[in-house]
């Protein structure tokens, strides 16, 4: 069980360590801090309908940007971010 006075790095990291396969699910819009949060899901099911958006690019801040680069890549995580 998660802590509710993890910081949300810590939970993303509780996340990925937890020892059996975790399972994330998307319906709607995943903004921000939500993409990092989704992309440290084991397995991730999106519906049609789900969006995904990181507004922190417009403004010219990467926010999670470090976060996602241990998770996918610093290649991945650039190109994900600059599709905005």
């Amino acid at each position: 069980m998660l802590d509710a006075g993890l910081a949300p790095r810590d939970c993303f990291t509780a996340i990925m360590d937890y020892p059996i396969p975790v399972i994330g699910a998307i319906t709607g819009g995943a903004v921000g801090a939500a993409v990092v949060l989704a992309a440290c899901f084991d397995i991730l099911i999106a519906s049609e309908t789900a969006r995904f958006c990181v507004p922190e690019v417009k403004a010219g801040v990467l926010g999670g940007g470090r976060h996602l680069q241990k998770l996918v890549g610093p290649y991945r995580a650039r190109k994900r971010f600059f599709k905005g």
